[in-house]
């Protein structure tokens, strides 16, 4: 028999770059501008902390010789949040540090003022609002 506890680190960035949003809710995701975004630690709240996994294990010798035996477990087991995938792409793809936009020249008559389109047109073109990634800051 045994316990496990297995936790797991919220990372930082040591320029103080990290940006989430941690509310949520839909009244409040839908307002989002890169402006108001959560910015600074701590990213996620860490689910992690109460990762108590109990074990529980068994051996039988079924002849009684040593030669042979049965073995045979079981545990609780927790999914860590561990790797790049969801939370590094959406750590470094957080506004206000991080924005995407699309542009058609279709939308303009006088066509994208290129290379500056983003910071002269974004805000006029309908449907070119700036993207927001966020990972979700409740993990529990």
């Amino acid at each position: 028999m045994g316990l496990r506890y297995e936790i797991i680190s919220v990372f930082s960035e040591v320029n103080g770059k990290v940006a989430n949003i941690r509310d949520t809710r839909p009244e409040h995701l839908y307002t989002v501008t890169p402006e108001t975004t959560d910015v600074g630690d701590p990213y996620f709240r860490n689910p992690s902390l109460k990762n108590f996994a109990p074990r529980i294990g068994f051996a039988w010798d079924p002849f009684q010789t040593g030669k042979s035996s049965v073995r045979g477990g079981v545990g609780l087991f927790h999914d860590q949040l561990i790797g790049y995938g969801p939370i590094g792409t959406a750590g470094v793809r957080a506004a206000p540090f991080f924005s995407v936009a699309e542009l058609f020249a279709d939308n303009f008559e006088e066509g994208l003022d290129f290379p500056n389109a983003y910071y002269t047109q974004v805000s006029q073109a309908e449907g070119t609002r700036p993207q927001i990634d966020f990972f979700n800051y409740e993990t529990e």
